[in-house]
């Protein structure tokens, strides 16, 4: 019989089942939320103290103290240890007021603060767990020779000990000695001494804020020393009839030395010029200048020494009498490159004896040169011609006045521009001079010539101007005025590049009267030319017309005066003239066409004021033999002996005073 099911009780059974299985999940859904409800706030409050911690100990992150047995060690969190409890006891007054306040504290006991072990990265709260021992400088010892020889050397050292019972070389230790030197290094130079004495080494080092010293003894020993040599010290000449002292000095083997000069022994051979006694030298008169031997010698020890060296007694010329003033003076720039030299004496003494082709020279200084380019004009030359410069001495003619006071050096040759020169006068045989008189001077500077007229613009006062130009005086007493802007006629053509048609102005040159390049013969007696000459050419002018020239002289026109001319038969008188103050004014007639040789040009020869002077004239040293550097030009009185052709004919155009035209070439 099958079994009997009873309405109802199957289906109550399943659903009491289903009813106990929800009833179980809601129980255990509530106690995982009372467990919750228990652990978020631990947990909470964990994470908050490490994030303070870590925030106020940034150095601690990501190591063994961001963690929790930085409070709670190895106890779990139920327990804690030191650090963690004296926080816990401050905790009321919040997480980073707590950490502030138990920093000080050495919770565990081990020696350091709980901030020391933060910074560490030790546990505050674990005794076992500290930071190293940190040692200090304790001393520091020197080590070194207990004596040294004097002059010799000794290198000492200094330890370092440390609080932990090491120790290690002071490197940079700071030395010190009483006496002799010490190094940085240690190394100690002992004094010489004549006694042994004892000598203080000092060490002192630092390390970590400590600073410790120490210091030994250490006996400088007197060594004896030996003789090694001996020397004679003093003057190398001594002037007739006067003395001089001279000393003896003797060599030790420790490498001092002794003046013994009054326990040597002395000699002077011959002894017919010279005596020696105790070093004190005394020079007989001589005749010429005299070789004498000085000798010593000196024994010590058993050693004996010698020395000797060559004196020159010196025959003595008379005192210096004067001075000589030279100009251009030392220092002087800007000087016109056809300057003369002049110099003067400063009593009555005959300048001849001073200043003459053996004793004065004039050339280029070498040394501070500025150009090698050499002037271009009527009057220059290249300055390699042997009538210009020899053997790099400026060749030239010495005038002297008539009381033979003075003297004037005229080169053949205008200087170089932008060069400086030396004139020397040597001390010579006349006892006037006690040392050579010298002057550096420096020529002007090359600059344009814009109206071509042989005047540079720097010099020009009237640049511009065809027609009227300015030269320096050779002798620097001003500049000559030429003006020729009067004129009557028609012009020729004028020039490519010329401002208007007309006669024009060229060559204009000055120069010396002494110069050696001028003709001296028919020189006036009882004259002289204070400004020097001037010469000129006038370009462009039509046949048949007239020039009035107007020439100014920079010293003027004193009564008595005489206006020369210089050609190639010399000098001679000029008339036909009007002088009106300083300024002299000359008419010139140009020749009809066809009269002489065919073109335009009129030059006029040299030109000067002559002046009268008190007594006499002065003479010119043209002189053909002897010259050794000297200085002076070969050229004789009638200009024809040694006078280039080439200057007196072509370079200055020396013709006669009257006018002449040129051919120009097409």
């Amino acid at each position: 019989m099958g079994k009997k099911i009873y309405p109802g009780v199957g289906n109550m059974r399943h659903g009491s089942g289903i009813h106990l299985q929800k009833t179980g999940i809601i129980l255990f859904a509530f106690l995982a939320l009372a467990a919750f409800a228990v652990w978020a706030p631990e947990a909470d409050a964990r994470s908050s103290f490490l994030s303070t911690f870590t925030t106020k100990y940034p150095s601690t992150v990501n190591t063994k103290l961001d963690d929790c047995n930085t409070c709670h060690g190895s106890g779990g969190t139920s327990t804690w240890n030191s650090y963690g409890q004296a926080l816990r006891d401050r905790i009321a007054t919040g997480i980073s007021a707590a950490l502030t306040a138990v920093e000080t504290l050495d919770s565990d006991g081990d020696g350091f603060t709980n901030l020391a072990e933060i910074t560490a990265l030790t546990f505050p709260g674990d005794a076992a767990d500290k930071p190293a021992a940190t040692k200090t400088l304790s001393s520091i010892t020197i080590s070194g020779a207990s004596s040294v020889n004097e002059g010799g050397n000794a290198t000492y050292t200094a330890t370092a000990n440390w609080s932990d019972g090491t120790t290690s070389a002071a490197t940079g230790a700071t030395w010190t000695a009483s006496i002799g030197s010490i190094s940085s290094a240690g190394v100690f130079t002992a004094p010489q001494v004549t006694a042994n004495q004892t000598a203080t080494i000092g060490a002192s080092y630092t390390s970590g804020g400590t600073t410790r010293t120490a210091s030994v003894s250490v006996t400088v020993v007197n060594v004896a020393a030996t003789l090694t040599g001996l020397t004679i010290g003093s003057p190398s000449s001594v002037p007739e009839n006067t003395s001089a002292n001279y000393t003896a000095t003797a060599a030790w083997s420790d490498g001092s030395t002794t003046n013994v000069t009054s326990s040597a022994v002395w000699s002077v051979v011959p002894s017919t010029y010279a005596s020696i006694n105790g070093g004190v030298l005394v020079a007989s008169e001589v005749p010429s200048n005299q070789t004498v031997t000085v000798s010593a010698s000196y024994a010590s020890g058993g050693v004996t020494q010698t020395a000797s060296m060559t004196v020159t007694i010196t025959d003595t010329a008379p005192p210096a009498t004067g001075s000589l003033t030279v100009v251009p003076s030392d220092g002087a720039t800007d000087v016109p490159v056809n300057t003369v030299i002049k110099a003067t004496v400063s009593d009555t003494t005959d300048i001849r004896t001073v200043f003459n082709k053996d004793t004065f020279t004039l050339k280029q200084d070498t040394l501070i040169s500025n150009s090698s380019v050499t002037a271009i004009g009527p009057m220059s030359r290249d300055d390699d011609n042997e009538n210009c410069v020899v053997n790099g001495i400026v060749q030239g003619s010495i005038w002297y006045n008539w009381n033979r006071t003075k003297a004037v050096f005229s080169p053949n040759c205008d200087l170089r521009r932008d060069t400086t020169y030396v004139a020397t006068v040597a001390v010579g045989s006349s006892g006037y001079l006690s040392q050579p008189a010298v002057s550096r001077f420096t020529t002007v500077a090359a600059s344009p010539d814009s109206d071509d007229d042989g005047s540079d613009d720097g010099e020009d006062d009237h640049p511009n101007d065809r027609r009227r130009s300015s030269r320096w005086s050779s002798y620097e007493t001003g500049k000559f005025q030429i003006d020729a802007s009067k004129y009557s006629g028609s012009a020729t053509s004028a020039p490519a590049g010329a401002a208007d048609a007309g006669p024009a102005l060229r060559s204009v040159t000055a120069m010396s009267d002494t110069s050696a390049r001028l003709n001296q013969a028919g020189r006036p007696e009882g004259f002289e030319f204070p400004d020097g000459m001037v010469s000129f050419m006038m370009d462009n002018v039509a046949s048949g017309s007239t020039v009035t020239v107007k020439i100014t002289f920079p010293s003027g026109i004193p009564a008595g005066s005489k206006l020369m001319q210089a050609d190639e038969n010399g000098f001679h008188a000029v008339t036909g003239i009007v002088i009106d103050g300083s300024t002299v004014t000359m008419t010139l007639t140009a020749p009809p066409a066809g009269t002489g040789d065919q073109g335009n040009a009129i030059v006029v020869n040299p030109i000067g004021v002559a002046a009268p002077v008190a007594t006499g004239s002065g003479s010119v040293d043209l002189s053909t033999g002897g010259s050794s550097g000297g200085g002076c030009s070969t050229a004789g009185r009638t200009g024809t002996a040694g006078i280039d052709a080439f200057l007196v004919l072509t370079g200055i155009g020396l013709m006669a005073w009257r006018i002449r035209r040129y051919g120009r070439r097409s």
